[in-house]
């Protein structure tokens, strides 16, 4: 019973399969209360996807204004080249958001993973969304609190 006990450094080794499982029960309860971390980390990770969705559609728009005003403002533009150019634009900005939203998905698990047995920050994979693999630090010392 003692292998996968040291998770937490301020419970005993419990002596009973009873205890353990009145223990972990206790903990579990702790954990999905109301008030309790699980509903502190789900916050957060809704608050921090919530910003970043933000950040990232303020970024989208900048881009395609600025791209509009560029593509305007040259009379060698064809009518089928800033077409084609908005068209691609706007699938590799909204088309893959479904891909940044699995990017935070698997940040905040891996984070939570390497929490509950005391690691450090996980690295984000190599193709994850830039802008989440920045707040990848931050996101794990919040779930680290």
């Amino acid at each position: 019973m003692t292998d996968a006990w040291d998770l937490t450094e301020d419970l005993t080794t419990p002596e009973t399969e009873r205890e353990a499982l009145t223990v972990l029960t206790q903990q579990l309860s702790e954990l999905v209360a109301p008030a309790g971390l699980g509903k502190s980390i789900i916050d957060y990770y809704e608050s921090t996807h919530t910003n970043l969705t933000r950040e990232m559609d303020r970024i989208k728009s900048d881009a395609l204004q600025a791209l509009h005003a560029e593509l305007k403002s040259d009379p060698k533009i064809s009518e089928h080249t800033w077409m084609s150019t908005v068209n691609r634009l706007t699938q590799e900005c909204y088309d893959t958001a479904n891909t940044q939203t699995d990017d935070l998905h698997k940040l905040f698990l891996a984070s939570l993973q390497a929490k509950l047995v005391d690691k450090g920050a996980p690295k984000p994979h190599l193709t994850c969304n830039k802008l989440i693999a920045a707040r990848s630090a931050t996101i794990h010392s919040i779930i680290s609190m």
